[in-house]
């Protein structure tokens, strides 16, 4: 199987699965809470999230898809290298037109103004402004990390078994919880610094929320799951059906 053949196939699974996710949200997200509000005849504003949920669909949607595109492509003679490639520039391309779709949704039920119900992206719209290009990017690359995630789970599955899963996991829960233990017993100055620095990382700077830094620490961090699951696939073991 060539690359183009792979990553052509593994647009049109990516496109199945955004339709579906877009088709439940459509019924979950903005279908019953209108009626909700319809039928109550409430005075009270019913929000509807898109970024939590797009979020949460991305993690689950790689980490099912890296196992998936692994056994399917190794099989057709795919190289490991071309797999992680094929996997990664194809969900990326996904993440834009799937950005889009987010971005008209918003629009769309803005211009609409049903009154009682709101649609948008919870914190996005603090750093764009509601500008259309920044708001695709910001969306775009924090979609991207939830798929780097989202590999980065995928592989610890596929790789690891039985306790050494549990135990991952674990660790993955109490690196956050030890940290945050160990910022309580710093004096007073010291968690100022740190609170300061975390800010300028996420572009909170006393003129205001700032994109750009953001933007490249959420790139950061993305590329370093994807380095780490470009050699966790290098050294991928092909297991048997039954394993």
């Amino acid at each position: 199987m060539k690359l183009k053949a792979a990553l052509l196939y593994k647009l049109r699974f990516n496109l199945r699965s955004d339709l579906i996710f877009l088709a439940f949200f459509l019924l979950f997200g903005t279908a019953f809470p209108l009626m909700g509000v319809f039928i109550s005849h409430t005075k009270v504003t019913v929000q509807s999230e898109l970024l939590l949920p797009s979020v949460i669909f991305m993690i689950i949607a790689a980490t099912i898809g890296i196992g998936l595109d692994f056994k399917l492509f190794i099989q057709c003679g795919l190289s490991r290298k071309n797999i992680f490639l094929a996997s990664v520039f194809a969900n990326f391309l996904s993440i834009l037109g799937f950005s889009l779709v987010l971005i008209g949704l918003e629009k769309l039920f803005h211009l609409l103004s049903i009154s009682n119900f709101k649609l948008g992206f919870v914190g996005v719209s603090a750093y764009t402004d509601g500008k259309f290009w920044a708001t695709w990017l910001l969306l775009t690359v924090i979609l991207f990390l939830a798929n780097g995630l989202g590999f980065v789970a995928g592989m610890v599955l596929q790789r690891f078994d039985g306790a050494i899963r549990v135990l991952i996991g674990l660790g993955a829960f109490a690196i956050p919880l030890l940290l945050v233990i160990l910022v309580q017993l710093l004096s007073v100055s010291q968690k100022a610094q740190i609170i300061t620095r975390l800010g300028k990382l996420v572009g909170v700077t006393s003129q205001g929320l700032q994109l750009l830094p953001l933007v490249l620490t959420v790139l950061t961090i993305t590329l370093i799951l994807l380095v780490l699951v470009y050699l966790m696939n290098r050294h991928r073991e092909i297991k048997r059906i039954n394993a």
